[in-house]
């Protein structure tokens, strides 16, 4: 099967579920706070997207992340991490605050900046990325509500690399509810 299809088919059956509750869209900085993704490089703050869907009784997550690493030798070149991820927790409401723990699995790009090879790896490598995450969020105004989360993933490079992050941002509800 192709991917077109496979992502037509996915997007149909998220909307189909999360038609009862509001979708909501959210972005804000991250900010790794433990761990690396290996000891040649420092990680920065970086940017994070997602899109909250209500799904199973609980809340599907599709997010993006983007963060610069640093080199801390010189035989390594620089690069930029994109990672995405599918994750899904189920709700816990305490008042106007919604915390969601929950799961899940991506992938992260990882281009080095130096256009050569490095590492076996001509300038950029792929891996698959796991986690688990507690997210919070809040109404603030309307449509508009604040959220934190933090987070530990890891990267299964050859050598695993265990990584914690912490987020925040704003995120607006789509729709009517």
């Amino acid at each position: 099967m192709s991917r077109v299809p496979l992502l037509a088919a996915l997007a149909a059956l998220l909307t189909a579920t999360a038609s009862a509750q509001p979708v909501r869209l959210a972005a804000g900085a991250t900010v790794p706070l433990t761990g690396e993704l290996g000891p040649a490089w420092e990680a920065h703050p970086g940017l994070a997207g997602q899109i909250l869907l209500p799904m199973y009784g609980g809340e599907t997550r599709l997010s993006l992340d983007l963060a610069t690493h640093d080199a801390t030798r010189e035989d390594a070149p620089d690069f930029t991490a994109l990672v995405a991820t599918l994750g899904w927790g189920p709700v816990l409401a305490l008042g106007p605050v919604r915390l969601t723990p929950g799961a899940e699995v991506g992938a992260g790009r990882y281009a080095f900046d130096d256009g050569g090879e490095f590492g076996g790896n001509l300038s950029s490598e792929s891996e698959v990325v796991a986690g688990a995450y507690l997210r919070a969020g809040a109404p603030i105004t309307g449509r508009l509500e604040v959220w934190a989360e933090g987070g530990v993933r890891r990267t299964f490079f050859s050598t695993l690399a265990t990584t914690a992050t912490a987020s925040a941002g704003l995120a607006v509800r789509l729709g009517n509810r």
